[in-house]
């Protein structure tokens, strides 16, 4: 894959950190905001909402490190995180399909503390998400020579992503 190529594909690719996040409770939810909402709506169901929302992005940059990595020379790390990656976005379908389920019944919001919780994993996810990405922009040699190995031991040792998000799965079904 060329740069312009590379450059190309993060076109596609949300902006770093919460930039991408949308719909959270602290906005207003009376006429002047930019969703214009009733106030009827709930802010437990903008949280969930905008969650879902931060979600989907998390996947999408899953999916973006995914064609980074299929447009090279693949190693047998590059094809752990490809597997662990995909497992991860797998899990976040199911926690996509469980808080919409939960929205569409609008009074069975998961518990607040399950909200925290995914939170947290997204921030994580997406700060492992970016790392990736960043660093196959850089450069493959770089992938692979230096940046692989640690990151593949940080995922499969030390984030727990896995445990964490079917953890979060438990808590919404």
């Amino acid at each position: 894959m060329t740069n312009g190529e590379k450059a190309q594909a993060d076109d596609s690719f949300q902006g770093e950190g919460d930039a991408g996040r949308s719909c959270q409770a602290s906005e207003s939810v009376s006429g002047d905001n930019f969703l214009d909402l009733p106030a009827t709506v709930s802010t437990q169901y903008l949280d969930w909402l905008g969650e879902a929302a931060y979600v989907a992005g998390i996947v999408a940059a899953i999916d973006d490190c995914l064609i980074l990595l299929a447009s090279k020379r693949t190693t047998l790390e590059e094809k752990m995180i490809a597997s662990y990656f995909n497992n991860l976005a797998s899990e976040y379908g199911v926690v996509l399909k469980e808080i919409h389920g939960k929205l569409a019944q609008s009074s069975a919001f998961p518990t607040e503390s399950a909200l925290e919780q995914l939170r947290s994993l997204n921030l994580k996810v997406y700060g492992s998400a970016a790392d990736l990405r960043k660093a196959l922009r850089y450069d493959f040699n770089y992938v692979e020579q230096y940046f692989e190995y640690d990151f593949v031991s940080r995922l499969t040792q030390d984030d727990g992503f896995l445990g964490e998000i079917q953890q979060i799965v438990g808590c919404l079904t």
